[in-house]
């Protein structure tokens, strides 16, 4: 068996000059490792066109990784032709297969595809040990045939308006008219529509990858439906607490606090407030709530559930125009008071430190609003 030698170059930074090309020389030594059977991969985030014009044209090189690893194209009779994908992809699926059965000794199911949704739908599709693949030749024999309900963001709710009007397929919502969808549906028909269709072209998330913070809220079930104004302050002073903790560990302060309500009626409202001057207090965010709690709320039914949001935030160090009204220096001394009591509560326990006024209630104090927040995984949208 003969060895052959791989060498794989970046474009930017490593190929590429300050000035942006490859250089003669470099053209020709790799020209020549080329020609001795050595084999060259440029690997890059570009396109093939940005790659092939920064190059011009790659001659010295085999194989050009490029958008990020989604396409491999290979020279073949001096045009650059793509590798076939779907071969690769499986290889890759095949691999994963074998290393978590051998390494974790479990099962797991693959789905492959051009695009995120279907891939989600092949990973369903032979459980619990299967690679299942939907290209562009297959998935109307295959995925149009599944029920409508198997789709990504049809849910119960969904599900029972497309039963409705008799669209019980992925097909069959596939060939719906898109304007109808809208109109029973929203925004998020047109996305479903999209998603029977196979149109989805939003790239895979990295690892690590956060979407941006646009808000920060936390809101909660109580343990017990909530009869009177110290029960509501209990509530909404852990999630005061919450959200405002949340806040200064992202360094953000908010310029807008909303709240949301619902009785055990299961009627809903949200009402919301700009603030004067940004904040990421405690109190001051606990304030707005509770003022706005009072202005909206009559009771005409015990509460359910409570939730505070922080919306329209900016970077914590942003500076502000002072308020001649309003006493600064308090301010800065509750600022330093709730980041201590972050402090003692990181290293010891939400309930390390509390309010006395929260022993009122044993049941309602005991609710740790930030250690309860389930932070969901990035969905689809990424936050957008």
């Amino acid at each position: 068996m003969n060895a052959r030698k791989l060498i794989v170059m970046d474009l930017d930074g490593t190929l590429l000059n300050e000035e942006g090309i490859v250089t003669q020389k470099t053209k020709k030594y790799l020209g020549k490792l080329k020609k001795e059977g050595y084999v060259i991969a440029i690997a890059t985030g570009r396109i093939l066109k940005s790659a092939l014009i920064a190059t011009d044209g790659a001659e010295f090189a085999n194989y050009i990784v490029a958008d990020a690893g989604a396409a491999v194209y290979k020279m073949q009779a001096d045009n650059w032709e793509e590798v076939d994908a779907d071969l690769i992809s499986r290889k890759i699926a095949e691999e994963i297969n074998r290393r978590v059965k051998k390494e974790l000794g479990i099962t797991v199911s693959i789905g492959i595809s051009w695009n995120k949704i279907f891939a989600k739908l092949g990973s369903d599709y032979k459980k619990p040990d299967g690679i299942t693949e939907f290209n562009r030749t297959n998935y109307r024999e295959l995925i149009w045939k599944l029920p409508v309900s198997d789709l990504l963001y049809v849910g119960r709710s969904t599900n029972r308006t497309l039963q409705k009007y008799g669209i019980r397929t992925i097909g069959e919502l596939a060939r719906t008219d898109p304007s109808f969808l809208e109109r029973q549906l929203g925004k998020m028909g047109l996305v479903i529509y999209s998603f029977a269709n196979g149109w989805d072209d939003s790239p895979v998330s990295v690892e690590g990858y956060q979407a941006p913070i646009k808000s920060i809220g936390n809101s909660t079930t109580t343990p017990r439906d909530l009869e009177n104004e110290q029960d509501v302050q209990i509530i909404l002073m852990a999630l005061a607490e919450s959200v405002a903790a949340r806040l200064r560990k992202h360094g953000f302060k908010c310029n807008v606090v909303s709240i949301s309500i619902r009785d055990n009626g299961l009627f809903h409202f949200t009402r919301q407030r700009k603030l004067q001057e940004p904040t990421d207090i405690t109190d001051e965010i606990m304030s707005v709530a509770y003022q706005l709690f009072r202005e909206n709320y009559h009771w005409p039914r015990p509460i359910r559930s409570l939730g505070i949001r922080a919306d329209d935030l900016v970077m914590g160090q942003v500076p502000v125009q002072l308020d001649l009204f309003m006493n600064e220096q308090r301010r800065e001394k509750q600022e330093k008071l709730d980041r201590a009591v972050d402090d003692i509560r990181r290293r010891f326990g939400y309930h390390s430190v509390q309010r006395a006024f929260m022993y009122q209630d044993k049941i309602l104090s005991s609710l740790d609003a930030q250690g309860s927040h389930i932070v969901h995984p990035v969905g689809y949208f990424n936050g957008r």
